[in-house]
């Protein structure tokens, strides 16, 4: 081996080792933030439910893409505000 070149051996390990833990972080990654989003998912749906919106509603909006969220939300806020004028008028 050449003269200055006895440390190459470990800072190659250091390497693989960095490149190893780096590997497993990069593949464990989505499935933490997919288990999370779940969790989301599911506590806005009780959310939602106890603010008043039908049932139905709600299993629509996760039925659909997420391109058609907008407009669900929309729907439940139509909802809500009739729901509304109609307790207070009577």
């Amino acid at each position: 081996m050449h003269y200055g070149y006895e440390g190459l051996g470990i800072f190659g390990f250091i390497i693989f080792i960095a490149f190893i833990v780096i590997s497993i972080c990069i593949t464990l990654a989505p499935l933490v933030i997919w288990r999370n989003g779940n969790r989301t998912n599911r506590l806005l749906a009780l959310i939602a439910l106890h603010q008043g919106i039908p049932a139905q509603k709600i299993q629509e909006a996760f039925s659909k893409g997420g391109g058609d969220l907008p407009r669900a939300v929309y729907d439940a806020e139509k909802i809500k505000d009739t729901e509304a004028k109609y307790s207070n008028g009577s």
